[in-house]
């Protein structure tokens, strides 16, 4: 993640400088130095975010291995962070029908396919059904990810005793 970061984070502050010594290279080399800098540019920031999500979880999975160990401050803050990441997707996926019983209409991409409450209860409800369904499904997926590493525990303090 610092390798990453590192890279990165200096690219985005000089990124005038370095534009102008782009500009005054020939045809070849310009492409080939913009391509590169285009690609640590967007490459860049997501290396960084999953490298960091992927540190998380290992720290995570550290503290699962060995569970008769104590865990510090740190590894308990960081299993609370990985456990909201995990459940984010699916809190995330609640505001589309909570925003939809707050205004009585919920509305899909595309020509006729918004649904008030007033005007199609059935089409409504139906909206919000499929909308709570979908969150369930990704709570369901984090949950699953989750009792797994309980019962890793379990069974492991069951083993030690």
């Amino acid at each position: 993640m610092l390798g990453s970061l590192s890279l990165t984070l200096p690219v985005f502050a000089m990124l005038a400088p370095i534009w102008h010594v782009l500009v005054s290279l020939g045809t070849a080399s310009f492409m080939v130095a913009a391509l590169g800098l285009g690609l640590l540019l967007a490459a860049g920031p997501v290396a960084i975010l999953v490298s960091g999500l992927m540190g998380v979880f290992l720290r995570v999975e550290a503290c699962f291995v060995e569970p008769t160990t104590q865990r510090s401050v740190t590894d308990k803050f960081f299993i609370c962070i990985a456990a909201l990441l995990s459940y984010s997707p699916a809190i995330a996926t609640l505001y589309v029908p909570f925003r939809g019983l707050v205004t009585g209409t919920l509305a899909f991409r595309g020509p006729g396919q918004q649904y008030t409450l007033k005007a199609d209860p059935y089409g409504f409800w139906q909206a919000e059904a499929f909308w709570l369904m979908g969150a369930a499904a990704l709570a369901y997926l984090a949950t699953q990810y989750w009792y797994s590493r309980y019962q890793r525990t379990r069974q492991k303090a069951a083993e030690t005793t």
